[in-house]
């Protein structure tokens, strides 16, 4: 049908937008008045001007046509969105059901790793039948989207509610830590291992009328089994991943998970046990530290962080917890009757509680609702975006794990002795530089030299060709307070993988922004890395730390994927400090307290990928306490 004989249409897509917020009222006006005069479908234009991005566009489009997004199936709401795909409040129309619907568009497939998590998720979820576990409805495709409909959970993740409310009590934690490990049971008789136990995977809500539960103690619900290895060969494949690397956030992941490929339900069980370590103390373990640093204390069996727990649990939870989180896979509770059995023998369990909650395994809830505990507000079923910034870990899991441990071992004796240690820590903010859908907050992206992309792992990327710079300048933790200088120390990171081209560079420190300015530069190039200066855009690099990689260059891992390097780089008030890989490479005098706060990158030699950039605050560490204690 022509355009002009859908103005209707044109205008119920603007009013929809305006609706949603989408667009200021002035920017439907002029999308409309654009729109006749080019005689032009307003999401075309939108798109052409970068006013709404792919994912909000889909959404509009979902919303004006609700009943031919899945056969059976009527759209709504939105519950939330990633950077692939939308979560929508639906109702199953045969049965009166509402349901989540989780939908990808077909165009954004083009990497065949992202259609395989949607169809193992779609698999693996609906083998799973038990009360714990969110259970899945149906699956396929219509037109040019791929959908799962799930059962729709009200409430709120365990993370969520930990942030809102504080710690949780022992007794309320193993409460619902004993209802994980009976779902997990039913998933490893299925052969299936999570490989992704975290407070955000776990959804609370209110038990239904009927259903045995102490009192007060909300029924848990598993959900984003899509990360889950299947341990029964399929077409001659044991597990998915994201290809590569590690599955699994770095504060939960067993160590097995960072530096082997045998995984199995242990895993799981240690995920549980760091688990209830947040629960129990309001935070994850390894507070400060880099995912570097982090891989590092996994691998070599670290486990200082259980002293912090001396103080918020009993003798015997803490035996526990030990014997959950041991470094061994082989000294592990070894299978979850045993765990269960060792949870419901725990003194902080009364005998009636452990009796009620074993109920739970064999009742089948036929409704769930809102539980109040705290307050419950936020969606609870979201496609999350890969990164913010626990799931950069995804990319460069077991990545880091070899070159925490192989560069000390062929790092050359020439690299640069660092006479500054850094000792800032991160505030807590956090955002990314690039959103995975749009190029939106960059500057200087012009000829098609810049754009997004998808990579073979289904990632998406920033892909540049060409020696057209692009530059990013940083969000603001405070973005209403008008000083530039609110954001005053941060770390930047950002994966590199140079695919055919020479090198890359991140310039920063850049004076006033032109050409003609000095800058800091920090090289990736086929030679090796280079930190140094330019007195300008396109001068020469003087350096004094002049790294060659530790190992012949390759740009594809042994089974044909991308191989991703880290950048970072950390301004702590005078310095800036630089790593590659997590190894500190060297650091270098600030130049100008006054220089703009952005990234400039510049790529040399052909094609380039970047993907997970994002920028964190830093402090000072709190001074440490002068008490000693007995």
């Amino acid at each position: 049908m022509k355009f002009e004989n859908q103005p209707d249409k044109a205008s119920r897509f603007i009013d929809m937008a305006v609706e949603r917020d989408m667009l200021s009222a002035t920017q439907a006006a002029e999308l409309l008045q654009t729109s006749i005069e080019r005689s032009t479908a307003p999401k075309i234009l939108a798109m052409e001007t970068e006013l709404l991005d792919p994912v909000q566009i889909d959404i509009l489009e979902v919303m004006l046509d609700p009943t031919n997004v899945a056969p059976g199936f009527e759209v709504l709401d939105v519950v939330g969105h990633g950077g692939l795909g939308v979560v929508y409040r639906a109702t199953q129309t045969q049965l009166n059901r509402i349901v989540a619907l989780k939908t990808i568009p077909i165009s954004k497939m083009s990497g065949s790793g992202v259609v395989a998590r949607f169809q193992q998720e779609a698999f693996a979820v609906g083998r799973l039948q038990h009360p714990n576990i969110v259970a899945a409805h149906d699956f396929g495709t219509h037109g040019e989207r791929i959908y799962l409909a799930m059962e729709l959970i009200e409430g709120e993740d365990l993370e969520s509610l930990i942030q809102d409310s504080g710690p949780i009590s022992e007794s309320m934690g193993w409460a619902l830590a004993r209802q994980v490990a009976a779902g997990l049971a039913h998933a490893q008789e299925l052969g299936i291992v999570h490989r992704d136990i975290k407070p955000a995977n776990l959804l609370l809500t209110k038990p239904p009328a009927g259903f045995a539960m102490a009192e007060n103690v909300p029924l848990v619900k598993i959900t984003d089994f899509g990360l889950a290895k299947l341990a029964v060969e399929q077409g001659g494949k044991t597990r998915l991943t994201v290809v590569g690397t590690a599955m699994g956030t770095p504060f939960y992941m067993a160590p097995e998970q960072v530096s082997d490929s045998d995984i199995d339900h242990r895993a799981d069980i240690y995920a549980l046990g760091v688990s209830m370590f947040h629960m129990l103390t309001g935070m994850p373990p390894y507070q400060g530290m880099t995912i570097g640093q982090i891989v590092v204390a996994k691998v070599t069996g670290d486990s200082s962080w259980l002293d912090d727990l001396t103080t918020h649990c009993s003798v015997e939870s803490m035996q526990l917890l030990k014997r959950m989180v041991a470094s061994d896979p082989a000294e592990r509770i070894p299978d979850y009757s045993a765990l269960i059995a060792a949870i419901d023998n725990l003194p902080t369990l009364s005998k009636v509680s452990a009796q009620v909650l074993s109920k739970c395994e064999t009742s089948t809830p036929t409704e769930t609702q809102a539980i109040t505990i705290g307050e419950f507000q936020k969606p609870l079923l979201e496609n999350k975006l890969r990164s913010p910034w626990l799931v950069r870990s995804l990319v460069i899991g077991c990545f880091i794990a070899v070159i925490s441990l192989g560069w000390f071992i062929f790092k050359p004796s020439g690299a640069p002795k660092v006479e500054r240690v850094p000792t800032f820590v991160a505030t807590g903010w956090e955002e990314p530089l690039f959103d995975g859908t749009s190029t939106d907050g960059w500057t200087a992206i012009q000829g098609g030299f810049w754009f997004e992309e998808v990579d073979s792992e289904g990632a998406s990327v920033l892909q540049a060709t060409g020696r057209k710079p692009a530059v990013r300048p940083l969000p603001m933790p405070n973005p209403d307070e008008s000083s530039k200088n609110q954001l005053l120390n941060y770390r930047i990171r950002l994966l590199v993988d140079l695919l055919e081209a020479d090198s890359a560079e991140v310039h920063f420190d850049r004076g006033d922004g032109q050409d003609s300015s000095q800058r800091n530069v920090l090289r990736v190039a086929r030679d090796g890395i280079a930190l140094g200066v330019k007195g300008s855009l396109k001068g020469e690099l003087e350096s004094d730390v002049r790294i060659p990689f530790p190992h012949d260059f390759t740009s594809k891992t042994n089974d044909g994927q991308p191989k991703y390097n880290q950048i970072q780089i950390e301004r702590q008030e005078e310095f800036w400090f630089a790593y590659f890989n997590e190894e500190l490479l060297g650091w270098i005098p600030v130049n100008n307290d006054d220089s703009l706060k952005d990234i400039q990158l510049l790529v040399d030699g052909g094609t380039v990928n970047f993907a997970d950039l994002s920028v964190a605050e830093l402090k000072p560490p709190e001074p440490q306490s002068t008490d000693s204690r007995n």
